[in-house]
């Protein structure tokens, strides 16, 4: 976390991927999210908030695709939140940046 008193990790204890949540001294450890692939994690600025980048498999028209997925994890417990593809967060997480498919064309949202 920012202030360093708590540290994010992955592990596959329970023989899945999973995000999870520990106290700088190894106490206090908590699941926060399961993922396919964990691929990266990253605090906000205020230590109450995770993106977590994952690797997906998903179905799309003509063939299976790999993707790259975002997730905002809050430490409250709630479940995790997706975010648009290709969706870039600004660094203070005011903000969320993403391309849009608008008829016609694309658009910054």
């Amino acid at each position: 976390s920012p202030d360093g008193r708590l540290i994010a990790f992955f592990t596959t204890r329970d023989a899945r991927n999973e995000l999870y949540l520990m106290n700088r001294d190894g106490t206090g450890q908590r699941k926060l999210a399961d993922c396919v692939q964990c691929s990266d994690v990253e605090w906000a600025p205020d230590g109450r908030q995770l993106i977590l980048e994952t690797i997906e498999n998903r179905e799309v028209p003509l063939s299976p695709a790999v993707v790259w997925a975002n997730y905002l994890v809050r430490l409250d417990g709630s479940p995790p939140v997706q975010l648009p593809d290709s969706s870039v967060v600004a660094p203070d997480f005011g903000s969320v940046a993403f391309v849009s498919r608008a008829n016609p064309g694309y658009r910054l949202q």
